[in-house]
Order: C-alpha cells, then structure tokens, then sequence
C-alpha cells in the first residue's frame, strides 16, 4: 500500500483558507505481476461535521471499505469555520477541485484511471460532493485553474450519505448551509444542489434513513427528483431506522450503538 498524507496547502496555496488542508492516500501502486495498462478507480472522500469540522469516523474507515474493494481511496480534510472563520464558498469546491487535480497528477504512480474518480461524501461532506458534482465548471473553478479544460473536474460517479442537499428550511440542515454560505442568505440559496443539476451531472447512489433527526430525507428525495427530471442515472436506498452519521453503519463507526454491530447497509 502507499499511504501518505499530502499538505495540499504548499501545492495549491491560492485556493483561500488561511489553513492547511490535506489529502490523505491510500493507493495500490503498481504490483510485481500487473500488466502495464492495469488502473483502478478512485474514491475521493469527503467526510460530514456541518462544515464546522471533518469527520474522522466518516474519512479513513471509508477509505479503508472502499480500498478492500480494489478502489485507491483519498480523504480530503478540507477547511471548515472552525479551522478558519473565512472558510465559506467556494473555498471548499476549490479545495475538493486540487484533490481531483492531485489524484489525476499522480495516476501514474498510484496506478489510477484518471476517468473513474468517483466522489463519496457524508451529512455536509455529501454537500460538498454534490457540489463538486453539480459546478466542476463554476466559474471560480476557472478562475483558479485557468489551463484546466472543460469538464476536467467533474467525477465519474457520487454516493451521497446521509447528505445535506437541499435550502428549503422545511427539510434543510440550516447549520451547514450557514457555514457554507457565512450567513448569505441568496448564496446558501444558490447552493441548493437540487436546482443545480443538469444533463451533465454525473450518475449518482444516494442513500439516508427514514428517522434521521438531523438531515431530513426529503433532501436525498428532492435531489433524486432532479435527476431523474434531468435524466440522470442514480440509485436511492431509504432505510427504515438509523442515526445520523451512520457512517458504515457497522460497530466500528456506529458510536458504539450495538444494535449496528453486525449491520452492513452503506
């Protein structure tokens, strides 16, 4: 395995925040008997908090999930208004575009397929990677990375958790959209990732749970809506029970509630 945790902040130091943030990497590399064309898709990681922290739970036990399963997994400890108060849009979409751009640098020596870079967030981290899916080609993405083509940072695929999506104050985790937004009430509206999918926003699996009392599930409904208006491929799973932040709904991430020990249904 290569594991290793990148500053992201020394390569990429213009993409706001006054902070470092990080990209931790768990990749395969190349083995003895691999044929020279052999690459593997990739997980890029974004884990919930509200946009207030990163969630530990929900970053390198995925990581460690999705690597079993052949993936290189990469979990990006991007900036939140508790690392810096500034951190508001789109400091976090500049952020989770260095990662893309990060991985893709490092194919080669992670032996990654550059074209399946996948996205998988959880609670606010589902935000962020709903909107890395939705406005890979905002303008502050050009602007920060003006020799990066077209669609360059749109990913292959999302699995959405639990995710904050939606601003309606009927369904919306207000907390998030706050920090996100820094209280700018037209902007958090904009962010609204519902109203932001198009034709070309990538297939998605999106899962929650009936009961969640923090991030209701109608935001995985509603943004499930737009897709399939806009024809997007996405697969939806609502769960009868379970907690918000459920992470791999299994003992190891289930804030020892033992009626999770031996379930599996992220």
């Amino acid at each position: 395995m290569i594991h290793y945790t990148e500053n992201l902040k020394k390569i990429y130091p213009n993409l706001g925040g006054k902070f470092d943030f990080s990209l931790e990497c768990f990749a395969y590399g190349k083995f003895e008997a691999d044929p020279e064309t052999r690459r593997r898709p990739a997980m890029l990681i974004f884990g919930g908090g509200g946009y207030n922290f990163v969630s530990e739970r929900e970053s390198a036990p995925i990581a460690t999930a999705f690597y079993a399963k052949g993936f290189n997994c990469y979990c990006l400890n991007y900036s939140t208004v508790r690392t810096d108060e500034g951190a508001h849009f789109p400091v976090q979409l500049l952020q989770a575009a260095a990662a893309v751009d990060y991985i893709k640098s490092k194919a080669a020596e992670h032996r990654t397929d550059e074209n399946k870079i996948c996205v998988i967030g959880f609670s606010a981290g589902g935000h962020l990677a709903g909107t890395i899916s939705n406005l890979f080609n905002d303008e502050s993405v050009k602007k920060a990375f003006p020799d990066k083509p077209e669609n360059y940072f749109r990913p292959f695929a999302s699995v959405l958790s639990y995710a904050v999506l939606v601003e309606d104050p009927a369904v919306a985790h207000t907390g998030s959209f706050n920090n996100v937004s820094g209280g700018d009430k037209k902007l958090a509206e904009s962010l609204s990732l519902e109203k932001r999918v198009s034709g070309d926003t990538p297939p998605a699996f999106i899962w929650c749970t009936s009961d969640d009392s923090c991030v209701d599930c109608r935001n995985s409904l509603y943004y499930a809506s737009a897709l399939r208006a806009n024809k997007i491929p996405f697969e939806l799973h609502i769960y009868a029970s379970g907690p918000h932040g459920i992470s791999l709904a299994n003992g190891s991430t289930s804030f020892g509630n033992p009626d999770l020990e031996n379930e599996h249904i992220a």
